[in-house]
């Protein structure tokens, strides 16, 4: 199970009478612009403690790149991520994770999509991970373990190139 019913508490809206008008995270934040070609290691290099990375992919790397570079330096750990899609290959590099022990734990929430866009996918992942189905389109990937906690949320792609195309 993905999680619990108990674990989710809704509570009521408080009213503050001091409410900030913005949110501020700690840490420092780098916004750094993709080069077409570049490896992650060159565009983020060392993951830092309280840092906060803004980068765009340029079509250079996957997701599944992304987390695969992300367990190279934060070492075994538990993963949860969102996908609108999914192949074979990068669940390949999934279940090899998870068979060599550098991912201890996964889950997934798919779109219910996947079920007629990639039947091979998702009999794989099914048969190697937790994975629930439902209408979602986003791309995101927990990595959590006792000295890490990582986050990665992903943009549309197709929202580039809409934008792309109202350009003179």
């Amino acid at each position: 199970m993905l999680f619990t019913r108990e674990a989710i508490r809704i509570g009521q809206e408080e009213q503050l009478e001091h409410q900030p008008e913005a949110v501020r995270a700690g840490g420092d934040s780098r916004h750094i612009i993709g080069r077409k070609r570049a490896t992650l290691q060159e565009i983020i290099g060392t993951l830092r403690p309280d840092e906060h990375v803004h980068i765009p992919s340029m079509g250079s790397w996957s997701m599944h790149d992304m987390l695969d570079f992300i367990l190279e330096q934060t070492g075994p750990a538990d993963v949860w991520f969102t996908s609108w899609t999914i192949t074979e290959r990068p669940m390949r590099l999934v279940v090899d994770l998870l068979e060599r022990g550098v991912i201890r734990s996964c889950r997934a929430l798919l779109s219910e999509r996947v079920e007629a866009m990639n039947p091979a996918a998702l009999q794989l992942t099914r048969g190697n991970l937790q994975v629930r189905l439902l209408k979602i389109h986003a791309k995101s990937i927990v990595v959590l373990n006792d000295a890490w906690g990582v986050t990665v949320g992903g943009g549309d792609a197709q929202g580039v190139r809409r934008r792309r195309t109202l350009r003179p």
